[in-house]
């Protein structure tokens, strides 16, 4: 039978959600700004930001992290409350936490994309510490597009007018670079191999990699009883009827169809909230897909009904996971958990169908984890995930690994 010990266990700082909601602001553009590197001024300072206005609304998305080992200083987003976009120029404003200590922040950037002008980036911090210069071992970008653009038209570039939300007026700052050349950045729906792209490195965050190392751990100590447990699944009549709907429930047309519905809908209903987690849905099931068959191409592990090899890891356990995972980054709990028993349910299917090993569901639920927490690093209040173990006896459960923000 299924399990479910839950054993705690301590993590660092992290990043929470972006508010979703705000005010109306007619003829708004979708602009994003986001920037990596080091600071030629300092070396050693390390930035990464990103945040996001929508189209037509106040809603901001984003995080933010900043790192100066000279001053012992290390700066974590926890809201973004306003973005202005000004030609090549962009403000983000917003909360975070400093060492522990709750600051607001200010960061100015400058897209060096006109010739001769290098990326620029500066913050400064309500506690009074200030940096600035130009960016070294990265870029910064900002573009934004028409909500009614094709992503060629409307861009914030070339004195086009600014855009603007949270507050922030539309005639601060900079004023906009007329030379500037013109944007190639399609609006959030389109953008989804440039933010897998940045998914994918996210796959080796400290994290995210002790999630595969406890997966792992458990994946390997059922390798000897493996066959064993298989066995007892699959000739289980009660488990044959209980877990029916597992194979149908953690397969491609419920798992991916439903992430692809569910941005769908939001975007016509034109709700922003739905959107972002079909969005996030949807890039969990690649990168979570990516992994699960590199890893089965790779491993060439024959399936306990001898039909192929491509039994390790697990598929439809990691798509469930990663599903479970995203839904737990933004709602929590209350539905987080049904979601990952959801997804044990369909791991246990997988083993009564006898298409695969206790070893394998366990490492796919860790694949599908990291792809959900990939896709959400901006997100959840805190850093613990459920991940699958092996339970002395023969059973499976999960253990909750990581800590609060």
């Amino acid at each position: 039978m299924l399990l479910f010990p839950l054993l705690l266990g301590v993590g660092g700082t992290g990043l929470t959600a972006a508010e979703e909601s705000g005010p109306r602001v007619p003829g708004a553009a979708s602009c994003e700004i986001e920037g990596n590197g080091s600071l030629a001024t300092n070396p050693e300072a390390r930035f990464e930001f990103e945040a996001e206005l929508e189209p037509g609304t106040a809603e901001h998305e984003g995080h933010v992290s900043y790192s100066d080992p000279r001053a012992g200083l290390r700066v974590r987003a926890t809201r973004i409350t306003s973005v202005l976009v000004r030609g090549i120029h962009g403000t983000v404003r917003g909360v975070g936490q400093a060492d522990g200590a709750v600051v607001t922040f200010t960061i100015e950037v400058e897209d060096g994309t006109a010739e001769g002008r290098l990326d620029h980036f500066q913050i400064q911090l309500s506690t009074g510490y200030a940096a600035a210069g130009d960016v070294e071992d990265g870029e910064v970008e900002i573009e934004c597009n028409d909500e009614e653009g094709d992503g060629t038209s409307g861009p914030s570039r070339g004195g086009r007018p600014a855009f603007a939300a949270g507050g922030a007026s539309a005639t601060e700052g900079p004023e906009a670079d007329p030379d500037g050349p013109p944007s190639k950045r399609q609006p959030r729906a389109d953008n989804l191999w440039r933010r897998l792209g940045r998914d994918f490195r996210h796959v080796v965050d400290g994290d995210n990699l002790l999630v595969f190392a406890v997966g792992g751990a458990a994946s390997l100590t059922v390798r000897g009883p493996d066959r064993a447990i298989t066995n007892s699944f699959e000739g289980s009549t009660a488990l044959d009827r209980f877990l029916e709907l597992g194979e149908v429930g953690g397969g491609g047309l419920v798992q991916v169809g439903g992430a692809i519905a569910t941005y769908v809908v939001g975007r016509a209903a034109g709700k922003p909230a739905v959107r972002s987690l079909g969005y996030d849905l949807v890039r969990a099931q690649v990168v979570a897909g990516v992994l699960t068959q590199g890893l089965k191409r790779t491993t060439g592990r024959r399936r306990p009904d001898g039909s192929d090899r491509l039994s390790f890891p697990s598929g439809h356990s990691s798509a469930a996971f990663a599903t479970a995972t995203v839904l737990e980054r933004h709602h929590g709990w209350k539905v987080g958990l049904p979601a990952y028993m959801f997804a044990a349910y369909v791991a246990g299917s997988r083993l009564q169908e006898n298409k695969h090993f206790p070893s394998d569901v366990l490492f796919g639920a860790a694949v599908g984890i990291v792809g959900g927490r990939s896709v959400t690093v901006d997100r959840g209040r805190a850093r613990v995930a459920l991940v699958p173990l092996a339970v002395p006896g023969g059973g499976l459960g999960a253990a909750v690994v990581g800590g609060w923000r």
